[in-house]
């Protein structure tokens, strides 16, 4: 008699390996999506945070008064920084669309030559679980992500 001596595994022990694999991955695949939700907050709040320092920066360099705003009606919502005095339609303009988030809180910004803003603010913006993120300026023009 014949012994086969192949050295392979056996589809019994091959369908365990798959059922455990797809339980692992029923687990993994909830996480993940708030891990999503996550990064996209993050990366849309430094973008908010980036488009603010550069403002107030021209701000300074430029001697004028610079404006941050949003418009909010646009797909995706968009922030846009530029000279007050020439508007947003200005070829310094920054314009940064924010891709996967709603802004709830989006006040308008006004750096004034020396770098302080006209008035204290707080963006904020949310995810569609309602996960949220604030992005304030204060008076002195330190820009945080909370």
């Amino acid at each position: 008699m014949k012994r086969w001596n192949s050295g392979g595994f056996t589809l019994i022990e091959l369908m365990v390996v798959i059922a455990i694999i797809g339980v692992i991955t029923m687990l993994a695949v909830p996480n993940l999506r708030g891990e999503s939700d996550r990064y996209r907050l993050e990366v849309n709040a430094k973008k908010i945070a980036s488009v603010l320092r550069y403002a107030q920066t021209r701000a300074v360099s430029d001697g004028k008064v610079w404006r941050v705003d949003f418009d909010t009606a646009s797909v995706p919502a968009k922030i846009r920084a530029y000279p007050k005095s020439t508007g947003a339609t200005a070829p310094e303009a920054m314009v940064a669309g924010l891709e996967g988030v709603e802004v709830t809180t989006a006040p308008v910004v006004d750096f004034q030559a020396s770098g302080i803003p006209a008035a204290q603010a707080e963006i904020v913006i949310r995810t569609k679980n309602t996960a949220s993120v604030k992005i304030s300026v204060n008076s002195i023009g330190r820009v945080r992500i909370e």
